[in-house]
C-alpha cells in the first residue's frame, strides 16, 4: 500500500472488475487482481450517484483497510491561507 493509487494505473491489465449490489445511493465496484499470487485479495470502490468516489477498501488476505474520501470545502477553513500546489 505504498502507493494506493497504483491499482488504477493498471485496471485493464491487472484487475478484473465486477459491479456489486448498490447500498442506497452508493454503487460498489470490486477490483480483483488477475494474478492469483498477488498479496491483495481485492479493492472495492464506493461511488456516489454523481460519480464521485466516496471510499476505497483494500482487502489484504482478510485484513481490510478503508479509506474515506471527503470533499474539501474552503468555507470550513475561513481565516486560513490556502495554498494550491497543483
Amino acid at each position: 500500500l505504498g502507493n494506493p493509487t497504483r491499482a488504477f494505473d493498471f485496471l485493464d491489465d491487472a484487475f478484473r472488475s465486477e459491479l456489486l449490489p448498490s447500498e442506497g445511493e452508493v454503487r460498489r465496484l470490486r477490483l480483483t487482481p488477475v494474478d492469483k499470487g498477488a498479496a491483495m485479495s481485492s479493492i472495492t470502490v464506493d461511488v456516489a450517484a454523481d460519480g464521485s468516489p466516496r471510499a476505497v477498501i483494500y482487502d489484504l488476505d482478510g485484513e481490510r483497510m478503508r479509506i474515506e474520501i471527503r470533499r474539501f470545502d474552503a468555507a470550513d477553513y475561513a481565516g486560513y491561507e490556502l495554498i494550491d500546489f497543483r
